[in-house]
């Protein structure tokens, strides 16, 4: 299915506005952009460390935007896994904490899992009557709250890497 110029607009907007709000907080890591080739997913991932990232996607043909947490490594997969089997926690309170922590009010969200081409990924659709719906104020806040509640969720665990200050300030208290 082919998107209309207009339906193509309302995704570009979208997608630059989450990008341009995201990007000013500094735990978002640089924005890569891994566009399905037909343009049916729609993907802006926001790096953590080199092999994890949290991601918006907008899904053109079911309509909805997805969001989640993402990784490469095999290793952190299995963490995550091991920690919620050791904690009898669900995926699903540990995003949904994130989320009320970011002033969502959605307490037992659906979250996706998946492994595909080395890419694990835990991540939550979020529906859309039609593309035109990007556009409203209320997707937009609960999309920025999603990303929010999924760096919460799983952000922590990879603090910046570049954090000089942070290092600055742990020699100095070895200094003393």
């Amino acid at each position: 299915m082919a998107l209309s110029s207009e339906e193509r607009d309302f995704v570009a907007a979208f997608r630059e506005y989450v990008e341009d709000t995201a990007t000013k907080d500094e735990r978002y890591g640089p924005v890569s952009r891994t566009d399905s080739a037909d343009g049916s997913v729609v993907r802006s991932r926001f790096a953590l460390i080199d092999t994890a990232w949290i991601e918006a996607d907008v899904r053109t043909v079911i309509p909805e935007v997805r969001v989640g947490f993402g990784t490469t490594d095999p290793a952190i997969r299995d963490g995550i896994m091991e920690m919620l089997g050791e904690s009898g926690v669900t995926l699903e309170q540990i995003v949904g904490t994130g989320f009320a922590d970011a002033g969502l009010d959605w307490p037992n969200p659906v979250v996706d899992t998946a492994v595909n081409h080395g890419e694990s990924t835990f991540a939550t659709p979020l529906p859309l009557e039609e593309l035109h719906d990007l556009n409203s104020d209320e997707i937009r806040d609960k999309t920025l709250r999603m990303l929010e509640g999924y760096m919460i969720a799983f952000g922590a665990a990879f603090p910046p890497e570049d954090d000089d200050e942070f290092e600055d300030k742990e020699d100095d208290e070895e200094d003393e």
